[in-house]
């Protein structure tokens, strides 16, 4: 009987699903930022607004290591107690 190991599909999904979610966001904001400066009202007032696209990864790595950081560090807080004890602190 052979047991399914799921942590390798989990990370081809996962880079699979990051990789879609870049490619959508990179080319919703490049149709936003074609199509915002004909129909914008900032741009009758001379001001055209642009997002840069190093701002898009800033954000995302941004997200991704507080996430991260928020979801390790509470875990292997409570990995390290002992079963009765994290359930008294509940």
């Amino acid at each position: 009987m052979s047991k399914f190991n799921e942590r390798p599909f989990l990370n081809i999904a996962l880079g699979v699903l990051c990789i879609a979610a870049i490619v959508v966001a990179y080319t919703t904001v490049g149709q936003a930022s074609r199509s915002s400066a004909q129909s914008s009202r900032t741009a009758t007032a001379g001001v055209h607004p642009q997002i840069a696209t190093y701002s898009i990864f800033l954000a995302f790595g941004a997200a991704t290591l507080s996430g991260l950081f928020f979801g390790t560090y509470p875990a292997a807080r409570a990995a390290s107690l002992r079963p009765i004890e994290a359930l008294r602190f509940e």
